[in-house]
């Protein structure tokens, strides 16, 4: 939401609380994007510091439940009680305002409450986690004394002083003041969550069940996608599960209690959405912040904070971040990361001079973006181990590195130019997103890894033609590209930039036997089946991903091989859609297979010295050819789109289909006649092929024929220690927002056909 919302939000308290069910918005996945790992740990399963979630949600320092009545469990009997006293004895000072009310009064009183290292509205005296008695009986003398010297001190502060007696305060810092002045009025315990709780009493908001408090983002379109039908998104929202939707409370309140450190056990509650830790004791914020990647809304204002942890940059869906009234003098450069960010409240803080200006006269945006732009983040190089399987070492015969019938494969989507934009990734600095600058790490990635194989998606014509092949060419690969078929659609200059998959291959080791393109659209829509399937032409014909297929011959061994490299719709709305386009992916490889197998082995094959003759090589049906799938198929492990290409079939009227009208795939079933299998499934707690700052998760694959392959080492996963501190990809090393995977697999070479032996002959015999 803008600053101005932001301020209105203030202004009138306007929470509202809400339950969680039908037609809310879709939590964010650690969530598939355009191009989706698994669920993240349910929040389910969470309750307070380890309790059961039902015991939790009548916690203190949660948002109230419909009924605004705290849970005392956790609390000490002491506290709460001089918690009530106080409320009683202060009645006027801390009694719940109307909005107007509270708007006439900031007005009025600019200084009031003003809080830059204390409790704002309860400065209690604070030992050991308890209160004194002695303390609450000179408590509000203390307060007075605390606010007088407080307010001096804040008005005496560089940036409150340099831009409060200009007569030219920008906009920006107006508004800043503003909200500052309303933050030091939100001092009292657990303010929000009794806003919420008195909202929901006076029948403000949903009736019934666990509240949050919700502000203008929270009520955005569930259906809106943000982006053209025919261009990638990076950012994509899951859909809820069963857990997820069990979950009913996403915010904490932890504000005026006093506190000098935030248990590690918060920071497992993933799901949250807003934490209000104001008008505490903190000193420092802990690095295990940036596991609540799912803040929208954060407040740490009035503490006693010195600095911000450069985890802060992991919470990339903030949209407001309160650090008023602290001692912070600068801000790491991961904040520029914070691309969402909306409003930062820095008011009250001796910040620099040049971030202070920034802000003060551009705003948060601008801010934000000065830091990703200038600040040196400085990251390790990270690491991908190779692993070497057990089935390297096949009957007793160790691998090595010559051997014929090994070769190795990998499938990588690298980002089309024209898809990385700065609104589309904007936690990337503009030169860390350049092609220029990207294009060398794409080809370092793909030369380094020696593969013989090379499948990539998302390749437009201008870098197949113009980077793309002649760098192949120097390490003896040819390459092959089909575009999506938008680019018949454009002029000549257009028609370059439209991106589609191009495989390469070794020259040295295979020979190319035929390519194919396999079209989705038209492929689906000319079905004589499929003449009054309404569905196809709604959902599957508007859409033009295709797949390129080649079919090669080892040059050492005469075996045969089917390689097809797809890219699958990216809406992830559109399940239906990706399961259709596999369907038919996989009903033209069986066509092409078949039609492959009644060719000839090759006529000449080139002999390797010091081995037996190598044997011709024939192959009985067309799912006996050796297959590898590879490909950006934009669906998880358990869609029925993984369903379909390892079990080899979807019953009729799958869940996916959605109900939909797909003629004979609806009514039938889908089936395929190979025995397909994930190389990657070998390592089932694989974390992520796309990484986002909405979504994290396997959505790329190699599938290859179990019957004739088998997997022998596999390009791992990125440290967990680099990736701790990895906003989302796109970055300084990875240059697409997708992993390379590899697989290096063993051609079992084929069974020699034993030629029966003739009947006996016995002659002519005759019998008396």
């Amino acid at each position: 939401m803008s600053e101005s919302q932001v301020y209105q939000h203030y202004q009138t308290r306007n929470f509202i609380p809400f339950r969680l069910g039908r037609g809310s918005s879709p939590r964010p996945n650690d969530t598939p994007s355009p191009s989706r790992s698994p669920a993240p740990q349910s929040p389910g399963s969470f309750g307070m510091y380890s309790q059961p979630p039902q015991q939790a949600q009548g916690h203190p320092h949660m948002l109230l439940n419909a009924a605004g009545q705290p849970h005392t469990r956790y609390m000490q009997k002491n506290i709460a009680q001089a918690f009530q006293a106080q409320h009683q004895h202060h009645q006027p000072l801390h009694q719940p305002q109307q909005p107007s009310q509270l708007s006439d009064r900031v007005l009025a009183h600019p200084g009031a409450n003003n809080s830059q290292n204390g409790l704002s509205g309860h400065q209690h005296t604070y030992s050991g986690g308890t209160i004194g008695a002695s303390g609450f009986a000179s408590q509000q003398q203390q307060q007075q004394q605390q606010q007088q010297q407080q307010q001096q001190q804040h008005l005496s502060n560089g940036i409150a002083s340099s831009l409060q007696t200009n007569a030219n305060v920008t906009g920006h810092w107006e508004k800043q003041l503003q909200l500052a002045q309303i933050s030091r009025q939100s001092g009292s315990p657990h303010h929000q969550a009794r806003v919420a709780a008195t909202k929901t009493k006076t029948g403000v908001g949903a009736k019934g069940g666990s509240t949050v408090l919700t502000t203008a983002e929270d009520n955005e379109d569930e259906g809106s996608t943000g982006a053209n039908e025919n261009e990638k998104r990076p950012i994509q929202q899951r859909k809820l599960t069963e857990k997820d939707k069990r979950q009913e409370w996403f915010a904490l309140d932890f504000g005026g209690q006093g506190l000098r450190a935030l248990a590690e056990n918060l920071f497992n509650y993933t799901f949250l959405d807003k934490l209000y830790i104001n008008h505490n004791q903190l000193k420092s914020l802990p690095s295990s912040i940036g596991k609540l990647k799912l803040l929208t809304y954060l407040d740490a204002s009035s503490n006693q904070l010195t600095e911000i942890p450069a985890e802060i940059g992991m919470l990339t869906n903030l949209k407001t971040l309160l650090l008023f009234d602290n001692h912070i003098q600068n801000l790491p450069g991961e904040m520029g990361t914070l691309f969402q960010l909306e409003i930062l409240g820095v008011e009250g803080n001796p910040l620099k001079e040049n971030l202070r200006t920034k802000i003060a006269t551009d705003g948060t945006s601008a801010l934000i973006n000065y830091l990703l732009e200038s600040s040196q983040i400085e990251l390790p190089d990270p690491t991908r181990e190779w692993n070497v399987l057990d089935g390297s070492t096949l009957e007793g015969k160790p691998s090595t590195e010559g051997d014929p019938h090994k070769f190795s494969i990998i499938s990588y989507n690298i980002l089309c130019e024209k898809y990385a934009t700065p609104q589309a990734y904007g936690y990337v600095p503009s030169w860390a997103l350049a092609w220029d600058y990207r294009k060398t790490l794409i080809g370092s990635d793909i030369l380094s890894s020696n593969a013989d194989i090379v499948c990539l998606q998302e390749v437009d014509l201008n870098n197949f033609e113009d980077y793309l092949s002649p760098t192949m060419a120097y390490q003896d690969y040819k390459g092959a590209i089909f575009q999506k078929t938008r680019a018949r659609n454009f002029g000549a200059q257009e028609t370059r930039q439209v991106d589609g998959c191009a495989i390469f291959w070794k020259t040295t080791k295979f020979n190319l036997l035929d390519k194919q393109v396999i079209n989705f659209q038209q492929l689906a829509i000319n079905r004589p089946d499929m003449k009054k399937a309404t569905d196809i032409f709604n959902r599957v014909m508007p859409r033009d991903d295709v797949a390129t297929i080649i079919y090669l011959e080892n040059k050492l061994t005469g075996g045969r091989m089917i390689v097809a490299n797809a890219h699958l719709f990216w809406n992830p709305v559109f399940e239906d859609v990706k399961l259709i386009q596999t369907a038919v992916l996989m009903e033209e490889l069986g066509k092409l297979a078949n039609k492959y197998v009644a060719n000839p082995p090759p006529s000449k094959i080139q002999k390797v010295e010091g081995e037996e003759e190598i044997p011709e090589v024939k192959y009985p049906n067309g799912a006996s050819i050796p297959l590898v799938v590879c490909g950006d198929f934009n669906s998880l492990g358990d869609s029925g789109v993984y369903e379909l290409m390892t079990k080899g079939a979807i019953e009729a009227h799958h869940p996916t289909l959605g109900g939909r009208d797909y003629g004979p795939y609806s009514e039938e079933g889908i089936s395929h006649p190979f025995n397909l299998k994930s190389a990657y499934s070998i390592f089932p707690d694989f974390p992520f092929t796309n990484y986002t700052p909405g979504f994290n998760g396997v959505i790329d694959y190699i599938w290859y024929s179990t019957n004739c392959m088998q997997v022998t080492g596999l390009l791992g996963e990125v440290e967990k220690e680099y990736m701790s501190k990895v906003a989302g990809f796109p970055n300084i090393h990875f240059p697409s927002d997708h992993l390379m995977i590899q697989a290096e697999f063993y051609m079992k070479p084929p069974r020699k056909e034993v030629q029966k032996p003739p009947p006996p002959d016995f002659g002519v015999t005759s019998r008396k």
